[in-house]
């Protein structure tokens, strides 16, 4: 009978109010307070990866309305099951209440790192640039890490073209293809483009190979028409290191 009335009034469709919570909105393009709410329902799922191992599932989605422009959005949890028993590699706990294993936003949702990267490179970007680091960012929130490889890429590439003269990053690329390759042919390899930023001081060797081994990732990801699992905080992560590296040589070079 109760289980009939709950069906009959809908009680089971009503949202659970949860505490407020401040993060960053889309539209806004600032943190600010938003209600949260929670679906009352939970799914679970299997699902088969790449025709070789099953991965249990389950999904929680949880909306959130920002109290400043009434953007509506949406959270999309995914825990894995053989989490539960062991953990993650993260070490974020063996239970329900520990942080998803992944999660999607809609529309994007930044994290608290990709706000602090926001605001320390927009300085370097105009208008346009910066809509294009919320597209990148919005990719590669909604799991899109394919589209979301290019664009980090662009992003990097941005400081090599604004460090140094234009003759000066020239001159070095050219010496470093005709050294590796033996032609200049192939200057506008993204690698010296990276080198050149080490040579820089603006990131060191091992960001250098990390950002050019999750760019040869997703290109093979691209071609092949394949998902990736390229770690993807890891180029935020390199990237507002760089904006610091940046900041630091952009003032040394205008004393």
């Amino acid at each position: 009978m109760a289980d009939s009335l709950t069906d009959k009034f809908g009680l089971n469709l009503l949202l659970h109010k949860l505490d407020n919570e401040t993060h960053h909105c889309f539209e806004c393009k600032k943190s600010t307070i938003h209600e949260q709410f929670r679906l009352p329902w939970k799914r679970k799922s299997v699902i088969e990866h790449q025709n070789i191992h099953v991965v249990e599932i389950r999904e929680e989605v949880v909306c959130f309305k920002c109290r400043n422009c009434e953007l509506t959005s949406l959270k999309r949890n995914l825990w894995n099951d053989h989490n539960d028993d062991f953990g993650d590699e993260q070490g974020r706990g063996n239970n329900m209440s520990r942080n998803a294993d992944v999660c999607f936003s809609y529309p994007a949702g930044f994290s608290n790192e990709e706000e602090l990267l926001i605001e320390r490179i927009k300085e370097f970007l105009n208008a346009d640039q910066l809509d294009y680091l919320y597209e990148v960012l919005a990719n590669k929130s909604q799991g899109m890490k394919a589209s979301a490889i290019i664009g980090f890429r662009s992003l990097f590439e941005h400081f090599f073209n604004i460090t140094g003269t234009p003759s000066a990053r020239d001159r070095f690329v050219s010496t470093c293809s005709k050294k590796r390759d033996g032609t200049t042919k192939t200057k506008n390899n993204f690698l010296y483009k990276l080198m050149w930023l080490q040579e820089n001081g603006l990131l060191s060797r091992l960001q250098q190979d990390a950002i050019e081994n999750m760019m040869r990732q997703g290109n093979v990801a691209v071609h092949r028409m394949e998902s990736t699992d390229v770690n993807l905080n890891k180029a935020v992560e390199i990237l507002y290191h760089l904006t610091v590296s940046y900041r630091m040589f952009d003032a040394n070079q205008t004393k």
